[in-house]
């Protein structure tokens, strides 16, 4: 009886599991679910998540990196670890202790460009947008935007084209509504270096960069410590929490009934997670451009007692770039009018090396394929 009881207990106990890039640092912000891509949580600036509850296969994703799945096999002692073929093999300890993986970068870069005199700078963005409960997939978009920067007056066009898949045409219209504009002003050029427009915006709660060592710096406030900045084989990766530092914002300029508003309005979201992240190539000398910039994932999950956990994942990626005359702007924007389709779009992406969401998740976004 004793040994069944200590057996029970060991179950019970929480699995923890840390996820970490090829140098062992952690991966701030990665989303885990189960194999029928239910999310079961997100890690934090730690790279942990303390309990996959039990699962037995976990499917692990970041837009930096390659997804995972990993099997976990025996009891929930993590007796041992198995992998689908693409995965890592390790051997987990049996004394609860986090059972660690590491998570292979994403095979995505950009084109070379040189420098010189130009008109306009173009960059174009393909983007995706995602949003997941414990059904499946409610809502999917996904696009190209060509953005050209006019550089003697700073002012920007677009041309942009995209399609949008949802569970209810009524589900569509609203999402497109909510999402629409702020999808749109994210997929635009970023005339402005993250680090300024940073302290410019949360100027208010004393935002600071703080050297940490070994190419790191932590995103700090008066309030804590909100994300960091790494720099890493030519690039430069920002992970911030979104959420705290907004709640800060308000707090530091005394707009108290806002706060206030705000944390009644989500008492209701549960464990909720709302992360920014963006990466730019960097120079020898660490310095980048606009047109240097590479991806984007801006992330929020939460759970409720009605719908279980829900995620929202808008992704965004650099995809061409160049300095371009007047005629050839006029040229591109001809040269880029395409009639778009989700086998379109998905045949994009693999020419473009975009960072694939995981297999299990594609397999709910076929319901939404299949039905649209």
């Amino acid at each position: 009886m004793a040994a069944v009881a200590m057996m029970a207990a060991a179950s019970a106990q929480a699995q923890k599991m840390e996820i970490v890039d090829k140098d062992g640092n952690a991966v701030p912000y990665a989303s885990v679910m189960t194999a029928d891509a239910t999310l079961i949580g997100v890690t934090g600036m730690d790279g942990v998540i303390a309990d996959i509850g039990g699962a037995k296969t976990v499917v692990i994703s970041h837009v930096a990196y390659q997804p995972k799945t990993v099997s976990i096999l025996g009891d929930s002692s993590f007796g041992g670890l198995g992998n689908s073929p693409n995965d890592q093999t390790t051997n987990a300890p049996n004394d609860q202790s986090c059972l660690r993986v590491t998570l292979d970068d994403a095979d995505f870069n950009l084109p070379e460009i040189t420098v010189t005199k130009k008109d306009y700078t173009y960059l174009q963005m393909y983007y995706r947008v995602i949003i997941i409960d414990k059904d499946g997939v409610l809502y999917y978009r996904s696009g190209i935007m060509d953005n050209f920067l006019n550089e003697k007056n700073g002012k920007q066009e677009t041309s942009k084209q995209h399609i949008t898949m949802s569970k209810s045409g009524t589900m569509k219209v609203a999402f497109n509504l909510l999402l629409g504009d702020k999808i749109d002003a994210k997929a635009k050029i970023h005339p402005e270096p993250l680090e300024q427009s940073m302290l410019k915006k949360f100027n208010s709660q004393g935002l600071r960069f703080v050297d940490a060592g070994s190419g790191k710096k932590n995103i700090v406030d008066n309030y804590g410590t909100l994300g960091s900045v790494v720099d890493r084989d030519g690039q430069r990766r920002f992970t911030i929490d979104a959420y705290q530092s907004a709640l800060h914002r308000l707090e530091a300029e005394g707009k108290t009934k806002k706060l206030e508003k705000r944390l009644e309005r989500d008492a209701k979201m549960e464990n909720r997670v709302n992360s920014s992240y963006r990466a730019y190539a960097i120079d020898e000398s660490g310095h980048y451009r606009p047109e240097d910039y590479l991806m984007e994932q801006h992330m929020m999950t939460w759970e409720d007692s009605k719908n279980g956990h829900a995620l929202i994942i808008m992704d965004y990626f650099a995809t061409d770039r160049a300095y371009l005359s007047k005629e050839q702007v006029k040229q591109t924007k001809r040269d880029n009018k395409v009639k778009l389709s989700y086998n379109y779009l998905q045949q994009f992406e693999r020419q473009h090396r975009i960072p694939a969401l995981a297999p299990e998740v594609l397999a709910k976004m076929k319901e939404l394929v299949d039905k649209d």
